[in-house]
């Protein structure tokens, strides 16, 4: 697999980094939603569409039971709640790949969401901040 994401990679970048059509491949559900997306080397995976609930109550579900299950995660991070939770995302303020290289942790107002019109409170901040220093 690990050379397969290699090739990709050259492949993707030999062309500068530009995506051309030929870098994109989807799996249609019907005419207005998809399956999956590949753009280049990077899948986008409705995951919706193949459980009966979304990501964040299966493993609040999950968590019930304890965190044992989570394998890899345990491995790579401590035990704290925090890793075991839906994670708050800037999605307005990544505007491109460029956002992706900060060094500091956005401003709370970055969080806002626009397809709900709602900023995150003090508490939720709290959590990215820990987040943060904890990467």
């Amino acid at each position: 697999m690990l050379k397969f994401f290699k090739k990709e990679y050259a492949r993707y970048t030999a062309t500068n980094g530009k995506v051309h059509y030929a870098d994109v491949r989807v799996i249609p559900l019907n005419t207005e939603k998809c399956i999956s997306l590949r753009i280049g080397n990077v899948l986008f995976v409705d995951s919706f569409q193949f459980m009966a609930t979304s990501l964040d109550e299966l493993c609040k579900g999950m968590r019930k039971e304890g965190v044992n299950d989570f394998v890899h995660t345990t491995r790579h991070f401590r035990r704290d709640d925090i890793f075991y939770q839906n994670g708050i995302y800037p999605y307005d303020y990544v505007t491109g790949p460029s956002k992706l290289h900060d060094t500091a942790l956005p401003p709370k107002v970055a969080f806002y969401n626009s397809l709900t019109d709602e900023h995150i409170d003090d508490e939720q901040y709290a959590c990215v901040h820990e987040m943060w220093v904890c990467r």
